[in-house]
């Protein structure tokens, strides 16, 4: 047993599964980085990293009625968990160079650049990326923060672009995970 205080604590509906019950920390934490993002409806997301945290975005992208949602990863199996939790595109990224997949996903959007950047991998080739990618008064989330120096020309951050980051969740966020 570990003393946790009542507020901390959240009551499981008999119906629900102990697996599913496991999961809800990861999914709000994925709620919350959602939240962070700013999702439009109708409009694409990119997620950088397919991880369990990128596969929870991707099912709260989805809830939310973003547009395209489009994963990248390096891991066949991350991307076959991809397409399993939802994502409509999902790019291998190991042998592209950031220009061929800002190609890749403005193709699959149609030429609309995604609103919100999920970089669950935090390096700076997935920031680059990111704000390479991102459109008009967008959102770039870093997830996976790190002790990392970046360099940002202030014109790639022009036309009213917002970036932040994202840890664990907030109270609200577990509730509605639950909901």
């Amino acid at each position: 047993y570990v003393p946790v205080w009542a507020d901390g604590c959240f009551e499981i509906s008999d119906s629900m599964p102990w697996e599913t019950a496991a999961m809800m920390d990861l999914l709000a934490v994925g709620c919350h980085v959602a939240r962070r993002g700013n999702i439009k409806p109708e409009m694409p997301i990119v997620i950088i990293g397919a991880g369990p945290v990128g596969n929870s975005i991707i099912q709260l992208a989805n809830i939310l009625g973003a547009g395209k949602v489009i994963v990248l990863d390096q891991a066949e199996l991350a991307l076959t968990l991809a397409r399993i939790a939802g994502a409509d595109s999902v790019l291998d990224s190991r042998e592209l160079t950031n220009s061929k997949i800002v190609d890749l996903v403005l193709k699959t959007t149609d030429g609309i650049q995604p609103v919100s950047i999920f970089d669950t991998v935090g390096t700076k080739k997935s920031f680059d990326l990111g704000i390479r990618l991102l459109g008009h008064a967008g959102t770039y989330v870093n997830v996976a923060v790190h002790d990392l120096n970046l360099d940002v020309n202030s014109m790639s951050i022009a036309s009213e672009k917002t970036i932040t980051s994202s840890c664990n969740f907030e109270t609200i966020d577990y509730e509605d995970t639950l909901r």
